[in-house]
């Protein structure tokens, strides 16, 4: 039997599924209906990662077209099953950036929520206020007599 993948591929597309500990098929549903519940953000890197590229994808499939046997390794049923699920890359790629978002939205949000109230706080400080009025007298100060010097910054 010809080598159809590099064996460096097959290896990791190999990685990639005994880490899904899923059958193909279910995998395949998971991947079409986008099913949180099966498939976690960290299998979808790896699902990624093992995507064969469309020069493999078209390899595999002359080759299991002009063949009988329909015993085939896990690798090439693996490329054989993304080739039946339309825009499989993008597909993943945009369910992983949403289960990403998902994640980090919220924290963001929080983030957020926390910037917004320290510059409320700083803008509404007095004392901050009086302190910024004290460095720049004293940089008056030092300035005096140059063009740099009598700045106003607080009324």
């Amino acid at each position: 039997q010809p080598q159809l993948l590099d064996p460096s591929r097959e290896e990791a597309i190999k990685d990639c599924l005994a880490h899904m500990r899923m059958p193909l098929a279910v995998l395949r549903l998971a991947i079409l209906a986008l099913d949180d519940g099966k498939v976690t953000i960290n299998m979808l890197c790896r699902l990624l990662l093992a995507l064969p590229s469309a020069e493999e994808a078209a390899a595999v499939q002359e080759h299991v077209a002009a063949q009988r046997n329909p015993d085939h390794p896990l690798s090439i049923q693996f490329c054989l099953m993304c080739s039946t699920i339309p825009r499989v890359e993008p597909r993943i790629r945009c369910w992983l950036f949403s289960r990403k978002a998902q994640v980090t939205l919220p924290q963001a949000l929080n983030d957020c929520c926390v910037l917004r109230a320290a510059v409320t706080a700083v803008r509404t400080s007095l004392g901050f206020q009086q302190l910024l009025h004290i460095f720049l007298q004293a940089g008056n100060l030092l300035n005096e007599g140059t063009r740099h010097g009598n700045c106003r910054g607080f009324p």
